[in-house]
Protein backbone atom coordinates (compact mmCIF):
# COMPACT_ATOMS: atom_id res chain seq x y z
CA UNK A 1 0.00 0.00 0.00
CA UNK A 2 1.52 3.41 -1.17
CA UNK A 3 2.11 5.82 1.87
CA UNK A 4 0.31 9.50 1.10
CA UNK A 5 2.55 12.26 0.46
CA UNK A 6 1.26 13.24 4.11
CA UNK A 7 2.37 10.27 5.88
CA UNK A 8 5.50 10.04 4.31
CA UNK A 9 6.70 13.86 4.84
CA UNK A 10 5.46 13.19 8.57
CA UNK A 11 8.11 10.02 8.87
CA UNK A 12 10.52 11.57 7.33
CA UNK A 13 9.97 14.65 9.62
CA UNK A 14 10.43 11.97 12.28
CA UNK A 15 13.47 10.29 11.29
CA UNK A 16 15.28 13.97 10.38
CA UNK A 17 14.28 15.13 13.99
CA UNK A 18 15.91 11.87 15.49
CA UNK A 19 18.70 11.95 13.94
CA UNK A 20 19.31 15.28 14.59
CA UNK A 21 18.78 14.58 18.28
CA UNK A 22 21.06 11.36 17.87
CA UNK A 23 24.06 13.99 16.66
CA UNK A 24 23.30 16.70 18.85
CA UNK A 25 23.54 13.67 21.95
CA UNK A 26 26.85 12.08 20.51
CA UNK A 27 28.27 15.57 20.19
CA UNK A 28 27.53 16.57 23.84
CA UNK A 29 29.58 13.29 24.74
CA UNK A 30 32.64 15.07 22.85
CA UNK A 31 35.45 16.56 24.85
CA UNK A 32 35.01 20.71 24.35
CA UNK A 33 37.53 22.57 23.70
CA UNK A 34 38.13 26.90 23.67
CA UNK A 35 38.71 28.00 20.57
CA UNK A 36 42.36 27.57 19.12
CA UNK A 37 43.07 24.98 22.14
CA UNK A 38 43.78 20.92 22.11
CA UNK A 39 43.32 19.95 25.80
CA UNK A 40 42.04 16.53 26.19
CA UNK A 41 43.70 15.94 28.98
CA UNK A 42 42.04 19.21 30.78
CA UNK A 43 45.53 20.48 32.23
CA UNK A 44 44.47 24.01 31.76
CA UNK A 45 41.86 23.32 34.39
CA UNK A 46 45.13 22.48 36.88
CA UNK A 47 46.01 26.46 36.26
CA UNK A 48 45.17 29.39 37.78
CA UNK A 49 41.97 31.30 36.57
CA UNK A 50 44.05 34.16 35.13
CA UNK A 51 46.80 32.09 33.71
CA UNK A 52 43.76 29.93 32.01
CA UNK A 53 41.86 32.82 30.78
CA UNK A 54 44.92 35.17 29.27
CA UNK A 55 46.50 31.19 27.71
CA UNK A 56 43.32 30.57 26.21
CA UNK A 57 42.59 34.65 24.78
CA UNK A 58 46.33 34.24 23.08
CA UNK A 59 45.28 30.79 21.56
CA UNK A 60 42.42 32.24 19.66
CA UNK A 61 44.91 34.87 18.48
CA UNK A 62 47.49 32.34 17.58
CA UNK A 63 44.44 30.47 15.43
CA UNK A 64 43.61 33.36 13.66
CA UNK A 65 47.08 34.38 12.17
CA UNK A 66 48.30 30.86 11.28
CA UNK A 67 45.08 28.29 11.01
CA UNK A 68 46.47 26.02 13.84
CA UNK A 69 45.49 25.53 17.60
CA UNK A 70 47.27 25.16 20.61
CA UNK A 71 48.01 21.74 22.11
CA UNK A 72 48.43 21.66 26.03
CA UNK A 73 50.74 19.40 27.42
CA UNK A 74 51.33 20.41 30.68
CA UNK A 75 49.58 22.87 33.42
CA UNK A 76 50.67 22.99 37.15
CA UNK A 77 52.68 20.10 38.53
CA UNK A 78 53.51 19.14 42.01
CA UNK A 79 56.62 19.62 43.84
CA UNK A 80 57.48 16.07 43.04
CA UNK A 81 56.37 16.34 39.33
CA UNK A 82 58.85 19.31 38.78
CA UNK A 83 61.66 17.03 40.51
CA UNK A 84 61.61 14.67 38.45
CA UNK A 85 61.38 16.86 35.37
CA UNK A 86 64.82 18.35 36.80
CA UNK A 87 66.28 14.94 36.87
CA UNK A 88 65.80 14.84 33.20
CA UNK A 89 69.23 14.78 31.91
CA UNK A 90 70.77 15.06 35.45
CA UNK A 91 70.44 11.88 37.04
CA UNK A 92 67.84 10.30 34.40
CA UNK A 93 68.22 9.73 30.87
CA UNK A 94 67.19 12.35 28.40
CA UNK A 95 68.57 16.13 27.95
CA UNK A 96 67.86 18.39 30.06
CA UNK A 97 64.17 19.72 30.11
CA UNK A 98 63.89 22.46 32.61
CA UNK A 99 66.48 24.43 35.40
CA UNK A 100 63.36 24.94 37.75
CA UNK A 101 64.45 22.48 40.54
CA UNK A 102 62.30 21.53 42.93
CA UNK A 103 59.41 23.50 43.76
CA UNK A 104 61.06 26.77 42.07
CA UNK A 105 58.90 26.35 39.25
CA UNK A 106 56.06 28.30 37.92
CA UNK A 107 54.19 25.22 36.95
CA UNK A 108 53.92 24.08 40.76
CA UNK A 109 52.55 27.47 41.51
CA UNK A 110 49.69 26.96 38.67
CA UNK A 111 51.42 30.01 36.77
CA UNK A 112 52.68 27.91 33.60
CA UNK A 113 51.61 26.16 30.67
CA UNK A 114 53.55 23.89 28.41
CA UNK A 115 51.50 23.56 24.71
CA UNK A 116 52.80 23.07 20.92
CA UNK A 117 51.34 24.20 17.55
CA UNK A 118 49.01 21.51 16.54
CA UNK A 119 47.57 21.03 13.39
CA UNK A 120 43.92 19.86 13.85
CA UNK A 121 43.18 18.74 10.26
CA UNK A 122 46.24 16.24 10.30
CA UNK A 123 45.84 15.44 13.96
CA UNK A 124 49.87 16.20 14.67
CA UNK A 125 52.18 18.41 16.26
CA UNK A 126 53.40 20.98 13.86
CA UNK A 127 55.69 23.69 12.96
CA UNK A 128 59.35 25.24 13.61
CA UNK A 129 60.65 27.86 15.79
CA UNK A 130 58.87 30.70 13.53
CA UNK A 131 55.51 28.93 14.43
CA UNK A 132 56.20 28.99 18.19
CA UNK A 133 57.89 32.70 17.95
CA UNK A 134 54.45 33.89 16.38
CA UNK A 135 52.78 32.24 19.47
CA UNK A 136 55.30 33.62 21.86
CA UNK A 137 55.32 37.44 20.46
CA UNK A 138 51.12 37.48 21.12
CA UNK A 139 52.04 36.30 24.64
CA UNK A 140 54.77 38.64 25.82
CA UNK A 141 52.18 41.54 23.97
CA UNK A 142 49.59 40.33 26.20
CA UNK A 143 52.17 40.43 29.57
CA UNK A 144 53.21 36.79 29.72
CA UNK A 145 57.16 35.29 29.77
CA UNK A 146 57.84 33.12 26.80
CA UNK A 147 60.22 30.15 27.32
CA UNK A 148 61.57 30.91 23.88
CA UNK A 149 63.76 33.34 25.37
CA UNK A 150 65.38 31.41 27.75
CA UNK A 151 68.93 30.54 27.01
CA UNK A 152 70.45 26.66 27.16
CA UNK A 153 67.69 24.90 25.75
CA UNK A 154 68.77 24.82 21.84
CA UNK A 155 67.87 27.22 18.87
CA UNK A 156 64.36 27.65 19.58
CA UNK A 157 64.87 28.03 23.14
CA UNK A 158 62.16 26.75 25.47
CA UNK A 159 59.62 27.61 22.86
CA UNK A 160 56.26 25.94 24.34
CA UNK A 161 56.56 27.26 27.94
CA UNK A 162 54.30 30.26 28.73
CA UNK A 163 54.07 31.84 32.00
CA UNK A 164 51.80 34.41 33.31
CA UNK A 165 52.83 36.50 36.88
CA UNK A 166 52.69 39.75 35.77
CA UNK A 167 53.97 41.82 38.71
CA UNK A 168 54.35 38.98 40.96
CA UNK A 169 57.87 37.16 42.07
CA UNK A 170 58.54 33.87 42.97
CA UNK A 171 60.01 34.82 46.36
CA UNK A 172 56.39 36.53 47.45
CA UNK A 173 54.25 33.85 45.66
CA UNK A 174 56.80 31.21 47.22
CA UNK A 175 58.58 32.40 50.48
CA UNK A 176 59.49 28.59 51.82
CA UNK A 177 61.30 27.17 48.21
CA UNK A 178 60.41 23.70 49.78
CA UNK A 179 56.86 23.51 50.23
CA UNK A 180 55.49 25.92 46.94
CA UNK A 181 52.70 23.91 47.62
CA UNK A 182 51.35 25.52 50.84
CA UNK A 183 51.84 28.82 49.47
CA UNK A 184 49.68 28.37 46.60
CA UNK A 185 46.75 26.52 48.98
CA UNK A 186 47.26 29.46 51.34
CA UNK A 187 45.93 31.51 48.29
CA UNK A 188 42.96 29.99 48.24
CA UNK A 189 44.24 28.06 44.28
CA UNK A 190 45.78 24.28 44.70
CA UNK A 191 44.65 23.54 40.91
CA UNK A 192 43.87 19.46 40.37
CA UNK A 193 46.98 17.95 39.98
CA UNK A 194 46.08 14.49 40.19
CA UNK A 195 44.80 15.62 36.84
CA UNK A 196 48.51 16.56 36.03
CA UNK A 197 49.26 14.06 33.10
CA UNK A 198 51.47 14.79 30.62
CA UNK A 199 50.33 14.70 26.86
CA UNK A 200 53.74 12.97 25.27
CA UNK A 201 53.62 12.98 21.63
CA UNK A 202 56.23 12.83 18.54
CA UNK A 203 56.93 15.73 17.06
CA UNK A 204 57.16 15.09 13.27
Amino acid sequence: MALSWYTWAAAAGVGLGVALLTRKSKASLSPLFPSGVEDPKDLLSTVTPDTRANFITMARRFEQQTGLKLKVRSGRRTCAEQAQQWAIGRTAPGQKVTFAKGCMSWHVLGRAVDADPYDPDTGRVTGGCDVYTTAGELWEAMGGKWGGRFPGFGACGDAGHFQWHPGLSMETLCPDPDDCEAAVAAQGFLGRPERQVEWVEENP
